[in-house]
């Protein structure tokens, strides 16, 4: 922990402000702890961040993408590829939140470096829903994980393999996408699998 929070400076060519590795410790959990902030970007961008008139949905935005920009929708219906990482196609073209925020708060030359803010399921689900659609969304997901016990003791293991895949990526949440938790369902590989 200590090397991934020198880590973040060196990336940036910044010095490391303390060499006392307890604070370097204490600074690394700090900087990935910023969703309140994330949050609190997004009800200030509000305005713009809604009328962006390609976004679908910013809630289903992970799946979304993924069906429009896949290899396959490449080739038959001549869509673009959204490219991997930080980059103007993904602000332009995509349903991430995490890009198009990211892109506005921190503007082009650090986000095209490599830097973002990230996302959290309450802002997309808020620009899309609004409270309502947070205080419903949230409900869904309390009855899911209610639910995970008996999913689990289920017959089959395409269901218990399904809740297994979710849960390790439900945790994560507050700091992911709102539907990054699912949207391997819909991918060849996991059927593969």
């Amino acid at each position: 922990i200590i090397f991934l929070g020198a880590y973040n400076y060196i990336r940036s060519d910044e010095e490391i402000p303390n060499s006392n590795p307890l604070s370097i410790f204490v600074d690394f959990f700090y900087k990935q702890g910023t969703t309140f902030y994330t949050v609190c970007q997004g009800f200030e961008h509000e305005d713009y961040l809604r009328k962006q008139s390609n976004v679908i949905s910013y809630t289903l935005g992970d799946i979304i993408d993924y069906v429009i920009h896949n290899t396959i929708s490449q080739q038959i219906f001549g869509t673009e590829d959204l490219e991997s990482g930080n980059s103007i196609k993904m602000v332009e073209l995509s349903n991430s939140m995490a890009h198009r925020l990211s892109y506005i708060v921190l503007g082009e030359e650090s986000y095209l470096s490599g830097h973002g803010r990230g996302t959290s399921y309450i802002i997309e689900v808020y620009m899309d829903a609004g409270m309502i659609g947070v205080a419903f969304y949230n409900l869904i997901l309390g009855m899911y994980l209610y639910s995970v016990i008996n999913l689990l003791k289920a017959k089959g293991f395409i269901p218990k393999y399904i809740v297994l895949s979710s849960l390790s990526q439900l945790f994560l949440l507050p700091r992911y996408s709102a539907s990054g938790f699912i949207s391997f369902l819909i991918t060849p590989q996991f059927w593969i699998i």
